[in-house]
């Protein structure tokens, strides 16, 4: 009967160490998608602002109009904070302007804000 136990013993330590493996998995992924999600939440914010800077007048600190000229620091946005890094990705245009975001894991998100013939800015995400 003790080889019985000692076999029992062995297998329910395997199961509950396999247990464990999966959970810190688990938790893992879902701490990466977590700042992921931050990430995009503050590119949304930086393009939020970016449209405020760019149709405010030039004469009131403004854009104009038009991206060019723009840097984070115009909108008073961290190169980096609790969530990632952020940067300018390129020079802005008149009608185009890129910001990357970059995650606690590397992971490089992009928004793109373009104005449009009739003076619309879209905005787009990739990397997410």
């Amino acid at each position: 009967m003790g080889q019985q136990q000692l076999l029992l013993l062995v297998a329910g330590t395997i199961i509950v160490a396999l247990a464990v493996v999966g959970g810190l998995n688990l938790f893992g992924n879902s701490t990466d998608q977590a700042n992921k999600d931050a990430v995009v939440q503050d590119l949304m914010s930086v393009a939020s602002v970016s449209q405020s800077w760019c149709m405010k007048p030039a004469l009131m600190g403004g854009g104009g109009g038009a991206f060019t000229g723009f840097t984070l620091n115009k909108v008073d946005w961290p190169a980096a904070n609790d969530n990632g890094t952020f940067a300018v990705n390129g020079t802005p245009t008149t009608t185009e302007l890129k910001v990357d975001g970059k995650t606690k894991s590397g992971k490089t998100i992009t928004v793109t804000l373009t104005v449009d013939a009739n003076g619309k800015i879209n905005t787009s995400l990739t990397g997410v």
